[in-house]
């Protein structure tokens, strides 16, 4: 099969910890952007305060859609149910992530990741 991969692996040595996903062309966008974190607060004077802490890859969430076959639930089933936190290799990286949610849409298994930090340069 062809396309875009996405690799998961356990923090340490696991058997059943590690294998390849891949996912839909729209998922490839999910893996690019960002947000500053900010607060804005409207002033009295029609203005507003503007609290900006900066940005962090930690505020990124992503929605990935993945063909859905055995292999795939296995091995985000295991890693859902075993570890906290996993890592992804994708096309912008290498990330420390936790696999928040998944669940199976017709032909396709979707998952949310919250990402934790961008492992290396």
């Amino acid at each position: 099969m062809m396309g875009i991969v996405m690799a998961l692996n356990a923090p340490l040595f696991d058997p059943h910890g590690a294998g390849f996903l891949y996912l839909r062309p729209e998922s490839i966008d999910d893996f690019f952007g960002g947000q500053r974190r900010q607060t804005r607060t409207p002033t009295l004077d029609g203005g507003v305060s503007l609290y900006d802490t900066g940005y962090t890859v930690s505020d990124q969430t992503w929605q990935i859609r993945t063909v859905y076959n055995p292999s795939a639930i296995s091995l985000v089933e295991h890693l859902s149910l075993v570890y906290q936190r996993i890592f992804a290799s994708t096309p912008a990286g290498y990330f420390e992530i936790s696999l928040q949610s998944w669940q199976r849409q017709g032909l396709d298994l979707v998952l949310t990741l919250a990402v934790i930090r961008k492992v290396g340069a």
